[in-house]
């Protein structure tokens, strides 16, 4: 259920994109993601999430370090109960790995299209133009726990 206070704080969020939302939006909208239509600054319930694919059931989140970890979780539980998978990228990775980022929702992509299909074949999803498979290592997947994702080497500590 989306009261109005939710539906305000989602446009609010919309009109407040931070860079790495906007340079990830740029690579979402328009169906330019395997050709699935995503929408930004979402509500779902009594939360809002940054990019949903509401037909491939998978939801994009942009992470600045700034979450509590007991919400996370709540919030967490609540997306997986309604059957989404969550990716969460921290913004510095979409500002400066954007490629491993797009790869990882497309892979994200492909195993919500497989599960539905009810097999492992990439039925068609291409990643867009001039992206080319990952020889880095993939960045970490939500598991379905509340955690933050891990930073890059930049910005670890020590």
């Amino acid at each position: 259920m989306c009261t109005s206070t939710t539906r305000r704080f989602s446009r609010a969020l919309h009109r407040q994109t931070a860079d790495a939302g906007r340079l990830l939006w740029h690579h979402l909208r328009d169906r330019r993601m395997d050709g699935v239509a995503f929408e930004r600054t979402h509500p779902i319930g009594p939360f809002v999430v940054d990019f949903i694919a509401l037909d491939a059931a998978t939801i994009v989140e942009i992470d600045a370090g700034r979450s509590a970890v007991g919400l996370e979780v709540t919030r967490a539980n609540f997306l997986a109960r309604r059957g989404f998978r969550v990716v969460r990228v921290w913004d510095h990775d979409v500002l400066v790995r954007t490629e491993q980022v797009l790869e990882r929702i497309h892979d994200t992509l492909l195993a919500q299209h497989a599960a539905a299909a009810g097999h492992r074949r990439d039925a068609g999803l291409r990643l867009p133009t001039g992206l080319m498979p990952a020889s880095v290592a993939a960045l970490p997947v939500d598991d379905g726990e509340a955690h933050a994702p891990k930073p890059c080497a930049a910005h670890a500590p020590g």
